[in-house]
């Protein structure tokens, strides 16, 4: 539940302020009080008929709201004017209690361990003055609050956390520490040599972590195991086929540990790059390919058929058997020149066989969150408000949206949003985001144990 202070437009002398401007309140019949400061009288119009005003006072009234008796979420925004001026709230109410729950996260960032075991969270609290983060570690199969530590200094998001609980963020901008949440205990990432470190997934027991130490505008692929820095290989040229070697950053790992993935980062190049067994190759090696033309002017251009991806942390299976991402086409595959049209489409890469699986049918989408089994995930676009579509990559199979899928199997509605991770024995642990009215909320779902 999030307390703030809301929005409020005002007239030329109008104004009305409320206490909050968004509030989760159980599926049981409940009560809430909203504390009001307004230029005058004032009126409360609730937007559903669930919701109802059954109080008012000068300063302050109360809001009713009746069971909800669905297997879904349900929202409505309550009006607050006085004269000119008017605020909302944002009310969400909560679905009836089933084996499987759902929990949307009103914090300022989060992330999720390899196997689903826990979540952290951090907000932003003030405290004596300073500001810092108030961070927590979450059991998703309970929904209880496991442990919390409060940090005196600012973090400014989460990367990860292991199946044991030790989690990892920025402090700064980009720099990374391990935090502690159940000692409260914090300490930079140790480096090489010298730069700065950037933590972006672990393996599920914490013995290895994957991402990269930056030195200035150079980024360098690096892997600490036991929490010791090593380098990752690297490729003999860019995406392009260049030789900018020095602008590569590990994505993510397999829960495992086995297999690493990351992209190169020249110009708006991010191609795929997958590390295993102590190799560095290609994601989507089978398709890739390259032709250098020369247009009107004699300039050169090297033209690629690959895989790219952005800043994931999410994009491989739990032992690394599947790696998602883009596929984008610049050359035609039956005549060998310029393609007439760049095409785009979600795709997955087999580590094992080294091939790799399209799927043409969703162009312009992308490839995400994927499974041993073949489960994965694919999202129409970056936007958090497109819905993600499940699919099966070794039937290619169109599951439907990830809530058809989630009500089908776990018998709850979940609102629109975008799945990052699958996790779970039974691949029955989602992690998502979804669209707020001033914020984009992470949300998870979990069997209940």
């Amino acid at each position: 539940m999030l307390m703030m202070t809301s929005c409020t437009t005002k007239g030329d002398s109008d104004f009305v302020n409320c206490s909050i401007n968004d509030y989760t309140i159980p599926a049981e019949a409940s009560t809430l009080t909203v504390t009001v400061d307004a230029s005058g009288q004032y009126e409360v119009m609730p937007g559903a008929s669930w919701l109802t005003v059954s109080a008012q006072e000068t300063d302050s009234f109360t809001l009713a709201a009746v069971e909800n008796p669905d297997k879904s979420t349900r929202t409505t925004t309550v009006t607050v004017t006085c004269g000119a001026a008017h605020a909302q709230i944002q009310i969400v109410q909560l679905m009836q209690e089933t084996d499987y729950s759902y929990r949307r996260l009103t914090v300022h960032g989060a992330a999720i361990s390899p196997s689903g075991r826990y979540i952290v969270t951090n907000t932003d609290e003030i405290r004596d003055g300073v500001d810092g983060s108030l961070l927590q570690l979450i059991d998703p199969y309970t929904t209880e609050v496991v442990a919390t530590t409060y940090i005196p200094s600012y973090v400014s998001g989460m990367s990860t956390v292991t199946d044991d609980g030790l989690a990892f963020g920025d402090l700064g901008s980009i720099t990374s520490y391990s935090f502690d949440i159940r000692t409260g205990d914090y300490a930079i990432v140790p480096v090489p040599d010298s730069g700065t470190p950037m933590v972006s997934n672990v393996s599920a027991d914490g013995t290895k972590w994957a991402g990269s130490v930056a030195k200035g505008q150079t980024y360098t692929p690096t892997l600490w195991t036991d929490g010791v820095p090593a380098y990752l290989p690297l490729p003999e040229t860019d995406y392009r086929g260049g030789n900018i070697t020095n602008r590569i950053l590990a994505r993510g790992i397999s829960a495992d540990g086995n297999v690493i993935y990351g992209n190169t980062w020249v110009g708006l190049d991010m191609g795929m790059l997958y590390w295993k067994d102590g190799q560095v190759d290609w994601v989507g090696k089978d398709l890739r390919k390259l032709l250098t033309v020369t247009d009107a002017q004699g300039t050169e251009q090297t033209l690629v058929n690959g895989m790219t991806c952005s800043a994931e942390p999410y994009n491989i299976s739990e032992t690394g058997k599947y790696i998602g991402g883009t596929y984008t086409q610049e050359i035609d595959p039956d005549t060998n020149q310029a393609a007439s049209a760049v095409m785009s489409c979600p795709a997955f890469f087999n580590t094992e066989t080294g091939t790799t699986t399209l799927f043409e049918e969703f162009p312009g989408a992308g490839g995400f969150a994927c499974r041993d089994n073949g489960l994965a995930v694919i999202i129409p676009s970056m936007s958090i408000g497109h819905l993600s579509t499940l699919v099966n990559i070794e039937t290619k199979e169109t599951l439907g949206s990830y809530q058809d899928y989630i009500l089908e199997n776990f018998g709850i509605i979940l609102p629109a949003g975008s799945v990052d991770l699958i996790a779970g024995e039974n691949n029955d642990v989602f992690f998502g985001m979804e669209p707020g009215i001033l914020a984009n909320w992470w949300w998870y779902s979990a069997p209940k144990k």
